[in-house]
């Protein structure tokens, strides 16, 4: 009788195991594909590289094998650009906790999404490039693959991984969408973008808004001359950056 009863509870604890699985591998499936708009691979490249399932449709592997790639370069970044002294700055002049992205009130949708996987050493910007990792080269695929990714890789890769021109490479103007405006953020294909966004309610001045965009644009030509490549901060709070105020920092 023991014995039955102890057999009746591991078939038991198999089959909640298994619910479990198959339960959360359908919330993980839904919630890729509500976010597989937001990925914006090259699928005829991805799908020649076995990432992609269907020539308009990447797998959920691809946005493991991305999110591994956005990891490492976030790390690289980290190492190179001087956020920590933009955060203090940003503190110094009064931006406290409610400044901080990680307060701004959104909870869903694309500002959500790259704010949750960027992992730079910074409460104020998050990392807002997508990395197209269907342009690797092959050593490099299988590198990511193993999880075998050093900063050489990256230093060398991430310029041609983050420009939006998957074929020719040229310098062009591209469009971040921001959910709450629907208007383009523009910026050029090949700059590293990031964003800061707080809530607006809480601070309507414009002394303040002129004096935060003050010390963007100062770190913006910062980090341009750490990388020597260009980068873009984009206060995703202020008009005056959609569309048209996007010119190139000048060094």
């Amino acid at each position: 009788m023991r014995k039955d009863k102890k057999m009746l509870l591991i078939l038991l604890i198999v089959f909640l195991a298994v619910v479990i699985i198959v339960v959360s591998n359908r919330l993980y499936y839904n919630r890729f594909d509500e976010i597989h708009f937001l990925l914006e691979p090259s699928y005829d490249i991805a799908y020649n590289k076995g990432l992609a399932s269907s020539p308009d449709h990447v797998t959920w592997k691809y946005e493991r094998l991305q999110s591994r790639y956005r990891d490492a370069l976030c790390d690289y970044l980290n190492t190179k650009l001087s956020l920590n002294d933009l955060d203090r700055e940003l503190k110094e002049n009064g931006f406290n906790d409610k400044f901080k992205f990680k307060h701004y009130s959104i909870h869903s949708g694309i500002h959500k999404y790259f704010m949750d996987r960027s992992k730079l050493d910074s409460d104020y910007v998050y990392l807002r490039n997508i990395v197209y990792i269907e342009k690797l080269n092959e050593e490099d695929m299988n590198s990511l693959k193993k999880n075998k990714i050093d900063m050489k890789m990256i230093e060398s890769s991430y310029k041609h991984i983050i420009n939006r021109e998957h074929f020719h490479e040229r310098d062009v103007r591209v469009s971040y969408l921001d959910e709450k405006s629907y208007l383009p953020m523009r910026t050029f294909s090949n700059d590293l973008v990031f964003f800061y966004g707080y809530n607006i309610e809480d601070d309507k001045s414009e002394d303040r808004l002129k004096t935060l965009n003050t010390i963007l644009l100062k770190y913006e030509k910062r980090f341009t001359k750490e990388l020597s490549s260009p980068v873009k901060i984009i206060n995703i709070m202020d008009k005056n950056q959609w569309e048209y105020g996007n010119n190139r920092s000048q060094n």
